[in-house]
């Protein structure tokens, strides 16, 4: 009996653990929380984003990222005056396929904080590169309805029509392009 695997049997696992485990590591994607602090700057973004402000006045909001900013419309400002123990938190993504998605950062306008750390409010979305806003949405949190599930459900409304008028914006990630093992097993043309 050898004392090491056959080669074979070793390329075997090896392939087949690379098989299994790169869909969900290529295909998975977390966002990062960032640090906002009190004088605007958000701190903690990848090398080659900033530097980051999100600048908070009575009279505008500017979002600015590297040498691009963002005025937000009067019709939003409404939205940053958060109630007493409410803070603003900052979180976003770089790190993923960009030809799907643009790298993002999103400003969350809690209303209400509950334990589990979901929250009633709003978020703004904008592109981390050009500094667009892409998206304005409501988190309602709701008890689950679900009589097998104990706890929270979150649901995501876009809102920026009901504050601002005109189309609300839609910030939504582009399908897959086709794969070649896609194109052989006619999941797509």
């Amino acid at each position: 009996m050898p004392l090491y695997p056959k080669p074979m049997n070793v390329l075997s696992c090896a392939v087949l653990t690379l098989l299994v485990l790169s869909p969900a590591y290529v295909l998975s994607h977390e966002d990062w929380v960032f640090v906002f602090q009190e004088g605007g700057s958000i701190d903690g973004l990848p090398v080659g984003y900033g530097p980051t402000w999100l600048r908070i006045s009575d009279a505008e909001i500017v979002f600015q990222t590297g040498e691009s900013e963002y005025v937000l419309p009067e019709c939003l400002i409404e939205l940053f005056t958060l109630p007493t123990g409410e803070a603003i938190s900052v979180q976003g993504s770089a790190h993923h396929d960009l030809s799907r998605l643009p790298p993002y950062l999103v400003v969350q306008l809690p209303r209400h904080t509950y334990v589990e750390g979901w929250f009633d409010g709003y978020s703004l979305t904008f592109h981390l590169k050009t500094a667009e806003l892409l998206d304005v949405q409501r988190s309602v949190v709701t008890p689950s309805s679900d009589p097998n599930l104990v706890g929270m459900s979150q649901r995501n409304e876009p809102v920026y029509s009901e504050f601002c008028g005109g189309e609300n914006l839609e910030f939504k990630m582009k399908p897959r392009a086709c794969s070649w093992f896609r194109r052989i097993t006619r999941r797509c043309s």
